[in-house]
């Protein structure tokens, strides 16, 4: 009987030995930390500018009338509203109407060297692989050279996987590049 119970105590060591050798086996067998990503991480959205575009509405001897178009866009599964950062969270709460909205700026200054003003605002707001475009119409005097700058989210207060495609420049009149002479 003892030899019975010995038996049975030893095969039951060896099987709980080998569950516990095969978990640890498995514990050292991941992939390091520094190859793993927070799933936070891959649930923002990406808000970007596409694009910027001029046409022309009609011109006069005081200036040119241009119409600006930009498009934007999230280039992610998740939409804009997903993720506030802590600017946005007390924003939304200061402002019950903003609820959910991010702004999207459109600047101008004198090129080469003037000061970019702010020239519109609008608040918007895009779901997963939305794009929108936006318009503005201004006037640009008489052999002046404008420069325009577009800003997606420029308050920070959407979290998204990328920040450094959240705005673009563009220059009224387009320059066209010359070859060089030969």
């Amino acid at each position: 009987m003892t030899r019975k119970v010995l038996i049975m105590t030893l095969a039951v060591g060896l099987a709980l030995g080998g569950i516990i050798m095969g978990a640890q086996v498995k514990t050292t067998s991941s992939p390091p930390d520094t190859q793993l990503q927070a799933p936070t991480d891959l649930k923002l959205p990406d808000l970007i500018v596409e694009e910027i575009k001029f046409t022309i509405e009609s011109s006069g001897s005081g200036g040119t009338n241009v119409r600006i178009w930009y498009a934007i866009g999230n280039h992610s599964d998740f939409p804009s509203r997903c993720c506030p950062t802590e600017e946005g969270k007390k924003a939304w709460k200061n402002k019950p109407v903003e609820n959910f909205l991010f702004h999207v700026s459109l600047e101008e200054r004198d090129y080469p060297n003037g000061k970019y003003h702010m020239i519109a605002m609008v608040s918007t707001e895009l779901t997963s692989h939305q794009n929108q475009v936006l318009n503005q119409l201004v006037v640009v005097p008489s052999g002046k050279q404008r420069q325009f700058r577009v800003k997606v989210d420029p308050e920070n207060w959407i979290r998204e996987k990328n920040d450094a495609n959240n705005e673009k420049e563009a220059r009224w009149p387009i320059q066209a590049i010359q070859p060089p002479i030969k």
